[in-house]
């Protein structure tokens, strides 16, 4: 409508976002005139701040009116906690209101009087008035059973009732001034019962074995204070000349304990020394203790042979070496008298003086060992019984004797002889020397040497010679060198002439019927078995075929008429005219030391033999075969 009586009412509206204020308008005369009570306008909407609310409220940020979206954080004072925590600015239909109606609800934390000895069961952390929540003592700092707390509200105050709660703090660790202590077990808290010990540096002991954790009343306290206190030990002024006889190792002010003298060291008689404190230092008494320091022997060069010990030797400190001991030095044989090698029980001894000298042991057993002590005795009117030095020495080795051995086997022609025993060295093996001479030969000459190991104790001589003069020696031999030798002289017997291989018959030719000769090549042989001697020619005219085993006959007849049809020796010839080859004349008439070499006659068969001899010292053998020359028929016609 456009117009309006008066006294008609008009409800305005405004677009979204706004509202009419005042929201209706009246139509009322004003004189003469009619007009509106009111001028409206369109006011942007907004909620507002209710100061019917809870006073215990605060708002984030003050004010009193808020635009549609807006939101306000609220907050309350201890003990209380906003609900909702935050409210909105919202449309509900054409108007602007608050989301919420907040309020302050009183409520327990885990602050305030929230006791710091518990821990809750439950995992929320706030609980409204009239709650109660299950709480456990903190295990690693307290002691107590578990019990039930309640939110509750009095005057306006919200608080835990925590009179069900009954924990009893544990003890702490202790706590000392004392930067020596060392703590067996580190922790922080002790339970009731729980005790605890401590360690003190070298020269210090705790001041009590241990300490323990007592409760008296809500509270728990330490039984002492842990502090170390000095000891006497075995450092400090502990004499290093003197050993306890007692185990223990720190002693308190006042306490005793006997000593004795280091016997490696030093001599003297027992003492007691006592812990003493002066002007709060703690040390030994040892005022009882007369500690002679034993003289040290320092070994130099060692000087070795078969049958010496030279040991050089300094001694220390001079005031021990020079008159207050008595030293004697001592070489001893080290092991059985008993064994293949028969030992003397060698005892030598000679008197020391002075800061350094040489210990000579002479006469002993090469190869053997022995004991070198150096003996001191205190004060030196005593016997020397205390061992300064000992060594054991062995001497050197040396060449060893010579070898037990058997006569010669010419059966086996083998040598033997027995195992030399080790009593003046190793034996490393056996040198055999053979050499061979002719008394016949000045020119033949053999020499060999060799060696065998030590398990040997037999050779087989090869080659075995005849006639022939043999010297052997065998030395035993030591890492020294050879021993003394054992030999064996024989002389092997001749043998039968050897013929060499290269001949094997005689052959005849220059064949003279007319004058009845023929001519016999002849060469000397080796004398390899023995000298030889002389050259027999013998000739058979026999045609039985029996003339070679006559020939061999030692028997054997010179010519004569009789004999033209047998065999007969026609020549010898000494060895020593026969010194290379030469054509012997058979039948030349002539005679040979007193044999007749007959003419050969004609229409005869014949055979020529040389027969070789040897002869030495009584013994003449020839050879074991004749070497043979059949002539065949001697023509007549040849003769004319």
């Amino acid at each position: 409508m456009q117009f309006y009586a008066p006294g008609e009412l008009v409800t305005l509206s405004c677009p979204a976002g706004y509202r009419p204020s005042p929201p209706v308008i009246k139509c009322v005369r004003n004189g003469s005139q009619a007009v509106w009570s009111e001028t409206p306008t369109c006011q942007q909407e907004k909620c507002e701040i209710s100061r019917t609310w809870d006073s215990g409220l605060q708002f984030a940020h003050e004010g009193q009116f808020y635009a549609l979206g807006d939101s306000v954080t609220l907050n309350c004072s201890e003990g209380y906690w906003p609900s909702p925590p935050v409210i909105k600015c919202v449309r509900n239909g054409s108007q602007a209101v608050w989301s919420e109606i907040p309020a302050c609800r009183g409520v327990c934390t885990m602050a305030g009087n929230w006791p710091s000895s518990v821990s809750a069961a439950s995992a929320r952390t706030e609980f409204a008035v009239g709650e109660s929540v299950l709480v456990t003592c903190r295990p690693e700092q307290y002691e107590g059973s578990p019990a039930w707390v309640r939110c509750t509200e009095t005057a306006g105050h919200v608080e835990w009732d925590t009179r069900n709660v009954s924990c009893v703090e544990k003890c702490k660790a202790p706590d000392t001034r004392d930067s020596r202590v060392r703590f067996a077990l580190e922790q922080q808290f002790y339970s009731p019962g729980d005790s605890v010990t401590w360690s003190c540096p070298a020269g210090y002991q705790p001041s009590q074995p241990d300490i323990r954790c007592t409760r008296q009343g809500s509270q728990s306290v330490w039984s002492g204070t842990a502090a170390c206190t000095e000891v006497c030990t075995r450092a400090g002024n502990w004499p290093p000349s003197v050993s306890a006889a007692s185990p223990q190792t720190e002693f308190a002010v006042g306490e005793w304990v006997q000593v004795t003298c280091r016997p490696e060291q030093y001599e003297g008689s027992p003492a007691w020394v006592q812990c003493t404190e002066t002007a709060g230092h703690v040390e030994w008494d040892t005022r009882n203790v007369s500690c002679v320091v034993t003289p040290r022997i320092i070994p130099g060069s060692l000087e070795i042979s078969p049958t010496t010990i030279k040991l050089h030797w300094t001694c220390e400190p001079p005031k021990s070496c020079q008159g207050s001991w008595k030293i004697r030095a001592q070489c001893q044989l080290d092991g059985p008298l008993s064994g293949p090698c028969q030992r003397q029980r060698l005892t030598r001894e000679q008197p020391l003086q002075g800061l350094d000298g040489t210990v000579t042991c002479s006469s002993l057993h090469p190869f053997t060992s022995y004991r070198v002590t150096i003996f001191g005795g205190y004060p030196a009117t005593r016997s020397p019984s205390t061992v300064l030095y000992r060594q054991r020495v062995t001497t050197s080795e040396t060449a060893p004797d010579k070898p037990e051995i058997e006569p010669l086997d010419l059966s086996t022609k083998t040598l033997k002889w027995k195992q030399l025993l080790p009593c003046k060295g190793a034996i490393i093996g056996y040198q055999l020397n053979i050499t061979a001479r002719r008394e016949y030969n000045s020119d033949f000459l053999e020499v060999k040497a060799l060696r065998v190991n030590q398990s040997v104790t037999k050779y087989l001589l090869q080659p075995w010679r005849h006639g022939t003069n043999y010297t052997v020696t065998i030395q035993g031999l030591t890492a020294a060198g050879l021993g003394q030798a054992s030999h064996w002289d024989f002389e092997t017997d001749i043998s039968e002439p050897d013929i060499p291989t290269n001949i094997t018959a005689l052959s005849i030719y220059s064949i003279s019927p007319s004058s009845g000769t023929a001519l016999l090549p002849l060469q000397p042989f080796p004398e390899l078995h023995g000298p030889i001697r002389e050259y027999q020619i013998i000739v058979s005219a026999m045609q039985n075929g029996s003339e070679a085993d006559t020939c061999r006959s030692p028997g054997l007849q010179p010519f004569n008429s009789s004999l033209e049809r047998d065999v007969y020796l026609a020549a010898v010839l000494p060895a020593h005219n026969l010194t290379g080859p030469t054509d012997f004349v058979l039948g030349n008439g002539a005679r040979h030391y007193g044999y007749y070499n007959a003419p050969l006659r004609p229409h005869r068969n014949y055979t020529a033999f040389v027969r070789v001899v040897s002869r030495w010292k009584q013994v003449a053998l020839d050879s074991p075969g004749t070497l043979t020359a059949p002539l065949g028929f001697v023509s007549s016609q040849a003769r004319s």
